[in-house]
């Protein structure tokens, strides 16, 4: 490795020169320092100042490692054979297995998303156990370029890096270019290893040319390209929603070849809709038809295309009594309209893409729970296909048929809570449960009370009886009837506290359902029963004055005990109520039908949402003339509808005579479609007048012509295609005489085949060109509703707006079109990477050569110098500022350490006291030979032994009491010899004091 430094703000270094003079004038002020201070002031002073220079610049250390990384992406796309698949991985197992020790290597698989399977590291080698799952739509498409960007990523810092790349380059998303060009930019190098192979034994449908809208009784043509790898014999199928129209059979040389349909699509064939899907499939025929088709995914292909024509209207009828008139009407205003049952509408209308051919669908007195499989669908196809919605009153219509909450309900005008009224109209309901005798009898018994107080609305009155004899015993409430405004809390009643007995009569039951019911101030009165029919009923003039009280049972029998006794008393109960009776047995379907019930008894209570009284329309307000030419007071009178509540942006055109005006003609515009509200029904039970009227005709013809979904007459040409897994929509208003049309706003909404839509903005390209791209790499129809907005022709005009409705398929996964690998593009990817082309007997010493740039690891250290520059300014200050009187300091020293000496051991210490003891009998034999002093004999004494008590103590201490001073004698003058003995003594003595003064300092 070498190291050298770096600096990530460089231009601070031009400070560096500035360092010296800044030293010198600091010189000045320390004139008065000694030699020693002020050297080290100026070197400390210089250093901080270089220090501060170098953070500023930011500087780094960077050293190069020669160690490398290599990191191996694997193709695990469809279109990779699984021979090759294997021996890919192979030569991962054998490459890593002999690498030098030091160097790292990891493995990235990659189809439409790429993921690390195994990160870099040093140890062991690749062994084929993949850990990673791509999914099956994982591997319908190839990104290699996404690939290439996880493993920049995943590449450690601090070594060289290196890609060998494992593909056939079939790349259908994403730009591998653009990612080569980057890893090269960040000094990594790609080498390619290709996957070589020769499809030739495959048939396919490669595009299906189909009008995106087609005129209505004109021809047209179908072609399908169809490519086969070898000669060979096939019949092609052409489907159309399903049936079988045309079909064709024979010989294919190798190669693409076109086969042609003619179309034509009449009146009489257009049973379901605006929209018709086309499929065409391809299959070998003869002896050797198994060996010329490898792979079936890519035999079928689907487009759609819209016929330009009458408008197609559904309405949805439970009994065709009830919309005859209507019907009648609008056909002979010339639009296209079909009656179908609640039941087949759910069946072949059951996806967002067979609701959107329509131009609306009418509901006519049609209940939720009937319709309730679809509502979502319906809901969307308004909203985001653009297609209209009417509903027609009547008792199973709006609140009265359940709607309130639905989705249905979110793209009507109206709600179904009645929020105004001075006497609000609600309901009671009573539910009875003994479903303890069949099977998960109490499971279900908690499931369908759930659904039934579902559907109430919160000003709905509601209770529960059963058997309870895990507590009280008898038949109890579980909550007595009380208002439905707080479900949750009902839900978890009846979830946690109810586990119905067996109940053995109903007398109890029904007196207390009765009297519960018969004080409730409601307008309609229901009672459900749920039970085996083995329950005695003693007491049945309780049933004949529940009657009479206009209270309604319905009866629900599961599995009777009794036989057709009890299957016949719980009939006669309904039947004498004006309930209804239904007989169920115990498998599975029929207990799947519970639910339904009890939502539909449930709402019998909604009843009283009806008013049922002669009642004037009077015309409110119609900004879009809707009901144009017919004036304010020519609307005839209804004799009932459903009283509902209208939102706030909706438009109320006809509302009820009275203080709530209650809405009875509201529109509005929802999403990309609109929906009108018709409170009223629609034949002579309700609207009798109407019905007799004679603008009826114009009167519907105008109000569905409005909410239909139109079809436009602007000359666009659409053009949808998908590549890629991107869907591209391309519209063009040039028209053939040259002339541009220009709009103010194109916008086109793609639904899903999975459900869901997304807005794509259709942006100005060039001169009458608009486009706009969005993700296609679900395999299915993706309708597309493309809106727009003309400028007005004069100042006062209204912009021109309309809708043009066409759609693009994905039949298959472009990993199945057979085609050889891309050695170009592989090639490609080498070059510009800076890499080379491998093969698969390439040597592990040349896919680990350590001929690459060694990594740079730079390492910041300008916080360091920073760090070191203020820890060096208070040293700095303090040799400038702080003179030290070092031999206080030696002597502190001495002192502080002194002390801190570990303590003697007594024998070390009685060894001490002797030395110091013969050494002062030195010095004062020294000091008395100096002093030429000689003790005279009186004073030598004799000691005695110590005596060891007290008494001798006390003695001891009496004989060494200091004897008291005597006053002195007056000095007298000495004169002759004494004088100079004194002399001498005097002398002698001074000497003696000198010396001793000198030893102790010693």
């Amino acid at each position: 490795m070498t190291y050298y430094p770096t600096f990530h703000s460089p231009w601070w270094l031009l400070l560096l020169p500035l360092i010296p003079l800044a030293v010198r004038l600091g010189i000045k002020s320390m004139a008065g320092l000694s030699k020693l201070r002020r050297t080290v002031a100026i070197a400390l002073r210089a250093v901080i100042l270089t220090l501060l220079v170098l953070a500023l610049a930011e500087v780094h250390f960077v050293r190069t490692s020669r160690d490398i990384t290599v990191l191996y992406i694997l193709d695990r796309s469809r279109s990779v054979p699984r021979a090759l698949n294997d021996q890919a991985m192979e030569f991962v197992t054998r490459t890593t297995k002999e690498k030098p020790y030091d160097d790292h290597w990891g493995v990235v698989v990659f189809g439409r998303m790429p993921s690390v399977e195994r990160g870099a590291t040093r140890d062991g080698y690749f062994t084929g156990d993949m850990e990673s799952d791509l999914g099956s739509e994982g591997r319908d498409f190839t990104d290699i370029g996404s690939a290439v960007r996880l493993a920049v990523a995943a590449f450690p810092p601090t070594t060289g890096k290196r890609i060998v790349l494992i593909s056939d380059g079939q790349e259908n998303m994403g730009d591998v270019i653009s990612a080569a060009r980057n890893a090269k930019e960040n000094g990594i190098s790609i080498d390619v290893l290709p996957l070589a192979y020769t499809p030739d034994n495959d048939i396919l449908l490669e595009r299906l040319i189909l009008p995106g809208e087609v005129n209505h009784d004109r021809p047209f043509r179908v072609k399908a390209v169809v490519r086969a790898l070898r000669p060979c014999r096939a019949r092609v199928d052409l489907i159309r929603n399903g049936s079988l129209v045309d079909w064709i059979e024979r010989d294919f040389p190798k190669g693409p070849s076109v086969v042609t349909f003619k179309q034509k699509l009449t009146g009489s064939e257009l049973p379901e809709g605006q929209f018709y899907r086309y499929e065409v499939e391809v299959e070998p025929v003869g002896k050797d038809a198994a060996l010329v088709d490898r792979e079936t995914k890519n035999n079928r292909i689907y487009g759609s295309t819209f016929v330009r024509g009458r408008p197609m209207i559904l309405v949805v009828a439970r009994e065709f009594g009830i919309v005859e008139d209507f019907l009648i009407a609008l056909r002979k205003s010339g639009i296209e309209a079909r009656e179908i049952t609640p039941e087949d509408f759910v069946s072949k209308f059951n996806s967002v893409e067979r609701i959107s051919q329509l131009s609306a669908v009418v509901l006519a007195d049609v209940p939720k729970d009937e319709i309730n499989p679809v509502q979502e669908m319906i809901h969307e196809a308004v909203r985001d296909a653009g297609v209209g919605l009417v509903m027609l009153g009547g008792e199973h219509s709006f609140g009265a048929g359940g709607y309130l909450g639905s989705v249905v309900e979110k793209a009507l005008p109206v709600d179904m809570d009645v929020k105004r009224k001075k006497v609000i109209p609600n309901g009671a309901l009573a539910l009875i449960m003994h479903t303890c005798e069949f099977p998960d009898g109490n499971t279900w018994a908690k499931q369908i009370a759930i659904e039934a107080v579902k559907v109430l609305d919160p000003r709905d009155l509601v209770g529960l009886l059963f058997y309870d004899w895990s507590r009280r015993g008898g038949v109890n409430w579980l909550f007595k009837l009380k208002r439905a405004s707080n479900k949750t809390r009902l839900y978890g009643l009846i979830n946690k506290r109810m586990n119905p007995g067996d109940m053995p009569d109903f007398d109890i039951a029904f007196l207390k359902a009765h009297n519960g019911l018969k004080k409730a101030k409601a307008g309609v009165k229901h009672c459900i029963v749920i039970s085996d029919g083995d329950p005695r009923l003693l007491n049945k003039g309780r049933i004949k004055q529940m009657a009479r009280d206009r209270i309604s049972i319905s009866t629900i029998i599961i599995a009777p005990h009794g036989g057709r006794g009890d299957i016949a008393k719980m009939k006669s109960i309904a039947t004498t109520t004006g309930g209804n009776f239904y007989n169920l047995g115990t498998s599975k379907s029929q207990l799947a039908r519970l639910p339904r019930i009890f939502t539909k008894e449930a709402v019998r209570v909604r009843k009283a949402l009806i008013r049922d009284k002669l009642t004037r329309s009077n015309f409110k307000s119609d900004p879009e003339n809707i009901t144009a030419g017919i004036g304010p007071l020519e609307f005839p009178n209804i004799k009932a509808y459903v009283c509902t509540t209208e939102k706030q942006k909706a438009h109320v055109a006809l509302c009820a005579d009275g203080d709530d005006h209650d809405p009875i003609l509201a529109y509005w515009q929802y999403g990309l479609g609109r929906s009108v509200a018709w409170t009223s029904d629609v034949h002579a039970r309700w609207a009798a007048d109407w019905v007799e009227w004679p603008k009826y005709k114009a009167f519907w013809s105008q109000i569905i012509r409005w909410v239909s979904k139109p079809v436009s007459d602007t000359k666009l040409e659409i053009i949808p295609s998908v590549a890629g897994g991107m869907g591209r929509i391309m519209v063009d208003t040039t028209t053939s005489t040259g002339t541009i049309t220009q709009f103010d706003e194109m916008k086109a909404r793609v639904t899903r085949p999975s459900g869901g839509w997304e807005d794509v903005r259709l942006r100005q390209v060039g001169p009458g060109r608009y486009e706009g791209t969005f993700e296609a790499t679900r395999k299915g129809s993706y309708p597309i509703t493309i809106s727009y907005s003309e400028p007005p022709e004069g100042p006062k005009a209204e912009p021109k707006r309309g809708r043009i409705t066409t759609s693009v398929d994905v039949s298959y996964s472009p990993e199945f079109l057979a085609e050889p690998p891309r050695m170009h593009l592989l090639e490609e990817i080498a070059t510009v990477g800076g890499g080379r082309v491998l093969d698969f007997d390439t040597r592990p010493e040349e896919i680990f050569k350590h001929d690459l740039k060694g990594a740079k690891i730079p390492t910041a250290i300008w916080d360091f110098c920073l760090l070191l520059a203020l820890l060096l300014f208070p040293i700095d200050v303090f040799v400038r500022r702080v003179m030290i009187d070092w031999p206080m300091v030696v002597a502190a020293w001495q002192s502080v350490f002194g002390r801190l000496k570990k303590a003697e051991t007594p024998a070390e210490d009685m060894a001490r006291l002797l030395a110091r003891k013969s050494a002062l009998k030195s010095k004062e034999a020294r000091r008395r030979k100096v002093a030429g002093f000689t003790p005279p004999k009186d004073d030598v004494r004799i000691e005695k032994p110590l005596e060891f008590t007290a008494a001798a103590g006390l003695r001891e201490a009496e004989k060494r009491k200091p004897a008291p001073k005597k006053p002195k004698p007056r000095e007298e003058k000495v004169t002759g010899a004494e004088d100079g003995f004194t002399s001498r003594l005097l002398a002698a003595k001074k000497r003696a004091l000198k010396g001793r003064k000198k030893e102790e300092e010693e």
